[in-house]
């Protein structure tokens, strides 16, 4: 088969209709590419005679534009976004270092407004900010087949199967319709015959908008807290007795003292994530559903119950699908004579290639599969191999992506950054004997909250929520059971973070060994809990490395 497509391929080729695209052109105009109208303009124009492409998406005609729109944008600029929402943090704090004390309102400009507006502008614009420079080449049906010249299309859709099978990649943008329609099934198909599975990327079109939003209400709890920082005495919101004040047998009070009112003072911070809960709850029952449907769409599949406007289409896909599932192959001729004569690709390739019904007619005689078998075993490696690589990427329907789950925070994490620049110059009054031991503490707390106790929360309500949706009744009541849940949750882990806070900074003050084991204890709790919700071989991003396997595998 490969030699079948490589032949396709290379004929296609010479005519000139072997294409790519750019993602700078597919994400233009927010993705009008998507929309369900006719283009106005002639794009097939614009793409690029190729002989391979990295990256073939699929998708269902059925689902929205803007959806797809970000589902593009979050595989293609994500990493982008995050190196350069790095960069400019980095650079933020720099600064600032640099810098004489500044007004709360320029602190939070600097570390947490500037470094999120350039998050959102690099995700949903990165490939246009630059002019696609490593951007992948990209195929997509509406603007790789020429839609003006009949006879052009219909050479393009009978090679279908050519570029799936000389794409590196493929996308797949995934909605509740993916799986009911038969052209995506063939899509899949074939590049699941040539790769493995693992270079099949999946993004569900919930997943972009959530974060997104999540992260704009993190962002809202942030202005917030800025508000209230900004309105605050500093000196009374840090502990004022002081290391200076401290004997050898009051250094565990002290510790004690510090711990409980970490504890009181935590639990304020629970108004700011309250924004992002709200919505949260919103969309995780979309998103449970959607996930639910997914998976079961896997369990269940059957290429004959797809749905395919023409028939004549059907047949042809159908007739593929066989040939790649029949197990024939074609012969091979060995022999133990030396030849002078060799041959080169093109004579090779230039072989006879057996028909669909010559193809039936020899599994008839030899006893290879039927047209039936061969449909079912696809339906197999679907349910098998294929369902295992999704849930090995996404999970189940109550897992979450750690990286995707971190990143919602990213807002809370640069708040907490500018909070440590407006109190660093009260540093002796919090008991450190130096300006840089206080900001180094403070960071090492900020990171342990929000990369290990903080992205929890969205899983713990999934679970939650999954346990109320068995509940039959008024939906209203498990939308106030999942928001008492949800609070819950959040002043749970804002408890967890005061006392490993509190306990660090208590040991850093007073070296004593209890708050120590404090802190080690409740470290290894974020670890495990960590490590069973979010687990080492499933999300986005594998713990502790930081890697997109779903999203930008190479």
């Amino acid at each position: 088969m490969q030699r079948r497509w490589s032949v396709q391929a290379a004929s296609l080729h010479g005519e000139g209709l072997f294409r790519a695209t750019t993602a700078t052109v597919i994400l233009s105009r927010l993705g009008e590419i998507f929309s369900a109208t006719p283009l106005q303009e002639d794009l097939f124009q614009e793409t690029m005679h190729v002989e391979a492409i990295d990256i073939f998406v699929s998708h269902s005609w059925a689902a929205g534009r803007f959806s797809k729109f970000l589902a593009m944008c979050f595989a293609l600029n994500l990493n982008l976004a995050m190196k350069t929402t790095l960069a400019a943090s980095i650079l933020g704090q720099c600064l600032l270092a640099l810098l004489p004390p500044q007004s709360v309102t320029m602190l939070f400009l600097i570390a947490m407004d500037m470094p999120v507006l350039l998050f959102f502008l690099v995700l949903l614009f990165g490939q246009q900010i630059t002019c696609g420079i490593w951007g992948p080449s990209l195929w997509l049906d509406k603007i790789c087949v020429n839609q003006n010249i009949q006879s052009d299309k219909k050479k393009a859709i009978a090679g279908l199967a050519a570029f799936v099978a000389r794409s590196s990649q493929m996308l797949v943008l995934w909605d509740e319709t993916y799986f009911q329609r038969l052209w995506c099934n063939f899509e899949l198909s074939v590049f699941l015959k040539c790769h493995d599975v693992k270079k099949l990327q999946f993004v569900p079109l919930w997943l972009p908008p959530w974060l997104l939003t999540t992260m704009t209400c993190c962002y809202a709890g942030g202005r917030l807290a800025a508000i209230a920082a900004a309105s605050a005495d500093t000196q009374a919101l840090e502990d004022q007795s002081g290391s200076q004040q401290l004997g050898h047998g009051t250094t565990l009070a002290f510790g004690t003292k510090r711990l409980l009112k970490y504890i009181v003072d935590g639990q304020g911070f629970l108004a700011f994530f309250i924004p992002s809960l709200i919505f949260s709850i919103a969309s995780f029952h979309a998103k449970l559903d959607g996930h639910r449907l997914m998976l079961e769409s896997l369990r269940n599949f059957d290429l004959r119950a797809a749905e395919c406007a023409i028939e004549e289409d059907r047949l042809q896909i159908e007739a593929q699908v066989c040939e790649l599932f029949d197990g024939l192959e074609e012969p091979i001729i060995v022999s133990p004579l030396e030849c002078s004569a060799t041959f080169s690709d093109g004579e090779e390739t230039s072989l006879p290639w057996l028909s669909v019904e010559e193809r039936r007619a020899i599994r008839a005689v030899t006893g290879y599969a039927d047209d039936g078998e061969c449909i079912g075993a696809f339906n197999s490696f679907v349910r098998g191999p294929l369902l295992n690589a999704v849930m090995e990427d996404l999970g189940d329907e109550v897992q979450a992506p750690w990286l995707v789950c971190s990143l919602s925070f990213l807002p809370a994490t640069l708040c907490f950054v500018a909070l440590t620049f407006n109190l660093a110059p009260t540093f002796r009054n919090a008991g450190f004997p130096s300006v840089e031991l206080f900001v180094a503490v403070n960071y090492v707390q900020t990171l342990c909250m929000t990369l290990l106790i903080l992205p929890l929360a969205h899983p713990l309500l999934l679970r939650a929520m999954s346990v109320f949706a068995t509940i039959t009744g008024i939906g209203v009541l498990r939308g106030m059971l999942a928001l008492g849940a949800g609070l819950a949750i959040y002043s749970s882990l804002l408890l967890v973070s005061s006392v490993l806070c509190a306990s660090l900074e208590a040991f850093v003050l007073t070296m004593h060994v209890a708050f120590l084991a404090g802190f080690s204890m409740s470290f290894l709790l974020a670890v495990v809990a960590s490590r069973t919700l979010f687990g080492g071989s499933h999300g986005l991003c594998q713990m502790p490395q930081i890697s997109c396997r779903c999203l930008a595998r190479t």
